[in-house]
């Protein structure tokens, strides 16, 4: 009878083992302001059409509508040895070794960070679903997994996610609840916790937890989804809160020679974003805008503080707008999208980046699991300094598998 138990308890679980593999030959160019060339990539790359991973996901019923759930995702990388890596299919050249920073970005690949996803639920039928763990954001859900994203995550498709590290990033450790859809329509999703930082920790000694006497973050969003019928729209409101503070002896990173190689940083402040989106298809072309509309007040900040794109200047306020448009046209087998957009990053007395982005391309569905893509854009920053970037550009074609 244990043995028929235990049987029984098992047929009621199940996990599904899942991933995306991409590849293309592709060519990358970062320009500064003055229309020199800061780097040039041409060779085979990953993630230009879709990030490359490898995902477990499971579930057990444990009756009476309720389940526990569990994800975990992690990057890999195909034109690399590594494998099993940092999370790519962002926006930069494939060079192996270079840190992926700012809107303009230099590199795809950095050292660590190949989790995407890892959380574990329990949901309940015409309740929703709580998940605990390191999952997407408010942000990047409503940027990018919800459909309102028809080109991609490179040059010419930098502004639906426009200097997300100052809103929290793409993906953080927190608490997710996602409802039942409501009418049959709207599905929202709230969310609480940690950013970059840790959601609190202080100390007491002098130096700090690797130099922070106190580095607090916390984020709180909140997100709908509607649909009916061809129309569909989005919105979502992140509210983020970084504190730090330096101990009296900063624990400044050095090598193995003693030499100091970089200073511990911190900084304060305070933003919230305003996402809205909107797409309506009908059948031969789908249009598709999405508008951001950020704040900054940074209150406090000492040591050296330029890392991850954040806009580092002077204590103050910042605003963030952007407005990208686009649309698919579907001609058999094939889907044609092409996008553009205009942005701009301000201070209290200045333009600080002042973005435009044009992407197009055509995917071609080989299968329901392989798809075949061309594509090319570029972004500018017409407002950036002489020597800052001021241009990227890609071309590629590519294949992309799902399983």
């Amino acid at each position: 009878m244990a043995a028929l138990a235990a049987t029984s308890a098992f047929a009621q679980s199940s996990v599904t083992v899942y991933g995306t593999l991409d590849a293309a030959y592709k060519n990358y160019t970062l320009k500064n302001a003055q229309g020199d060339v800061v780097i040039k990539s041409n060779g085979v790359s990953d993630g230009t059409n879709a990030g490359p991973r490898l995902g477990f996901k499971g579930t057990e019923d444990l009756g009476n509508g309720t389940a526990a759930n569990f994800v975990f995702e992690a990057g890999m990388t195909v034109a690399d040895p590594a494998g099993l890596s940092n999370r790519s299919g962002a926006g930069g050249a494939q060079v192996y070794g270079i840190g992926n920073s700012g809107n303009l970005a230099e590199g795809a690949y950095s050292a660590g960070s190949n989790t995407r996803q890892a959380y574990v639920s329990a949901a309940k039928a015409g309740v929703g679903e709580l998940r605990i763990g390191y999952q997407y954001t408010a942000l990047y859900d409503t940027s990018t997994n919800s459909g309102f994203l028809v080109g991609m995550e490179q040059a010419g498709g930098i502004l639906h996610t426009m200097s997300n590290a100052e809103f929290g990033g793409t993906r953080a450790n927190g608490l997710v609840y996602v409802s039942p859809k409501i009418a049959g329509t709207t599905e929202i999703r709230a969310y609480y916790g940690a950013g970059t930082g840790r959601e609190t920790n202080e100390s007491d000694l002098s130096t700090g937890e690797v130099g922070y006497k106190v580095n607090n973050a916390k984020r709180q969003g909140l997100a709908a989804v509607f649909e009916q019928g061809p129309l569909r729209l989005g919105a979502a409101y992140t509210t983020y809160k970084v504190e730090q503070t330096l101990g009296a002896t900063p624990a400044d990173t050095q090598n193995a020679y003693g030499v100091k190689t970089a200073a511990t940083k911190a900084q304060s402040f305070e933003s919230k974003l305003t996402q809205l989106n909107a797409s309506y298809d009908f059948g031969m072309v789908k249009p598709v805008v999405q508008y951001i509309k950020g704040e900054k007040d940074l209150t406090a900040q000492a040591g050296n503080t330029t890392a991850n794109g954040l806009i580092t200047g002077a204590v103050g306020k910042y605003d963030y707008t952007a407005t990208t448009y686009g649309a698919t046209v579907p001609f058999g087998a094939a889907t044609f999208f092409v996008m553009g957009g205009n942005g701009k990053i301000t201070s209290d007395t200045a333009t600080l980046n002042k973005y435009k982005q044009t992407q197009y391309g055509v995917r071609y569905a080989l299968s329901k699991r392989s798809t075949a893509y061309i594509a090319a854009g570029n972004s500018k920053d017409t407002q950036a300094a002489t020597t800052a970037f001021g241009k990227n550009s890609f071309s590629a074609i590519g294949l992309t598998h799902s399983f």
